[in-house]
């Protein structure tokens, strides 16, 4: 528990250091003296799926710790050949087949789209353009002879600019396409949970569309169904589901159920007891599943009052997570207002400076403090 003066130089300092040891290892990975040779493998590989992309990959450590480490992600340059669960599969300008990783370690990936069209939908999702993408995404869709993992990544873009929006029953929609069959972790961390106030504010639309989702056969679903329905009148429904879910083989499913039950803690409850094994939790999900747990932890902090804890768990947020365009905004948003609400107006202007564009146009919220579950 912190009290009394401002951890939070510390806190930047660790997350801005952390951050930029990252970008200097990750760059210079792969780093070469000379090019490398194109291989006639390389080049048919370029011709039927697209030009070479760029993967941000990191190994699955055993630890919370070991996933935050920095030595770890490395970047692979190549065209992806195919990318799901268990396989990223990769030809490089220098290979005469195909190197594979496993595919959940995928923590990042800056894609060389096959069509313009695809290229077009991801440069307005960059540029928050979010009504565009889910208009222009419909239409891009309908291309054939596109890579399986480009459509799906598009679809992931396409979830979270409906969540941006605010739009939860169309969000829980196109989500529903994309696990038709198994994503790996870095897309399934799209699913449009409730992480922060949103089963307060969100429309009574969404609740009848969760009593749907449950229902469904898929686990994926059915946290969505079971997450959304723990705020109203079948929360013991919901809580029932997400028992069962917490069961789960799939180590994301189970973990984001866990997760989900931490909102049916009082507030009074958290730092005692639940808080480190939360943050244990939190810390044992893969890396690209770690954003919406975190988001959901630094909420719960607030409403028990640990400022500056929150404060930590929501720029965590926006320096390792900062294409979760969403999730980053309201993070950065919500540190500053925390910082304004204990009086501590220069710390909420290092903030702002720090992350100046999730501050633009920024909505204050009106509902964070009330309490809740």
């Amino acid at each position: 528990m912190l009290r009394g003066r401002s951890c939070l130089p510390s806190i930047l300092g660790l997350f801005a250091g952390l951050f930029a040891v990252l970008l200097v290892l990750v760059s210079s990975v792969y780093a070469q003296d000379e090019p490398l040779r194109e291989t006639e493998t390389y080049r048919q590989a370029i011709e039927k799926l697209g030009g070479p992309s760029v993967v941000h990959w990191t190994e699955l450590g055993s630890t919370g710790l070991e996933r935050w480490d920095a030595r770890r992600i490395i970047e692979i340059r190549g065209v992806v050949v195919e990318w799901d669960p268990k396989k990223l599969g990769v030809v490089r300008s220098d290979g005469n087949g195909v190197t594979s990783f496993p595919g959940d370690g995928v923590v990042g990936i800056e894609p060389a789209w096959k069509a313009d069209e695809f290229e077009a939908v991801h440069a307005l999702f960059a540029q928050h353009r979010y009504e565009d993408v889910l208009t222009q995404g419909q239409n891009a869709l309908r291309l054939t002879n596109i890579p399986r993992w480009q459509q799906r990544l598009l679809v992931a873009e396409m979830v979270q600019s409906a969540v941006s929006l605010k739009k939860w029953a169309v969000a829980g929609r196109i989500f529903g396409f994309l696990i038709k069959d198994a994503p790996p972790n870095l897309l399934l961390s799209a699913i449009p949970l409730p992480w922060s106030d949103e089963a307060i504010t969100a429309s009574p639309g969404v609740a009848e569309e969760a009593t749907g989702w449950i229902e469904s056969e898929s686990p994926a679903m059915q946290l969505l169904g079971a997450s959304w329905l723990l705020g109203g009148d079948q929360r013991s429904k919901g809580v029932e589901m997400l028992q069962t879910l917490s069961k789960s083989e799939s180590e994301v499913i189970s973990g984001y159920a866990k997760a989900q039950l931490w909102r049916t803690v009082p507030p009074s409850e958290i730092v005692d007891y639940p808080l480190p094994q939360w943050l244990k939790l939190r810390d044992s999900l893969p890396l690209a599943a770690q954003a919406g747990p975190t988001m959901l932890l630094a909420t719960r902090l607030e409403q028990a009052g640990q400022h500056e804890l929150a404060i930590g768990e929501f720029l965590r947020i926006a320096t390792l997570f900062g294409d979760r365009y969403h999730l980053k905004q309201k993070a950065v948003a919500n540190a500053i207002d925390i910082s304004k609400a204990i009086g501590d107006n220069a710390q909420a202007d290092r903030i702002s400076r720090l992350y100046p564009a999730s501050d633009t146009n920024r909505v204050l919220d009106t509902n964070r403090n009330q309490g809740r579950k």
